[in-house]
């Protein structure tokens, strides 16, 4: 989410404007309910919270990858 220059919801707007159906998941270590009603709108699939666990995540890109992604916390 933290990134020179712009944000992660930022470049995934600009991401999503360039191809609309792009799954992505977006890893942050911060997270309020504010962030994630502006990923729904904007179209980000799913959230994982930092830390996490190789597993987890490998569930999480299987989940976003296979267009069953919501955004969750």
């Amino acid at each position: 989410q933290n990134m020179p220059g712009m944000n992660g919801v930022e470049l995934a707007g600009a991401m999503l404007a360039l191809c609309a159906d792009l799954p992505i998941l977006l890893a942050t270590g911060f997270c309020d309910d504010g962030m994630v009603a502006g990923a729904r709108a904007l179209g980000i699939r799913d959230f994982v919270m930092k830390p996490i666990l190789g597993r987890d995540l490998c569930l999480a890109i299987r989940k976003t990858l296979d267009g069953a992604g919501t955004v969750s916390v």
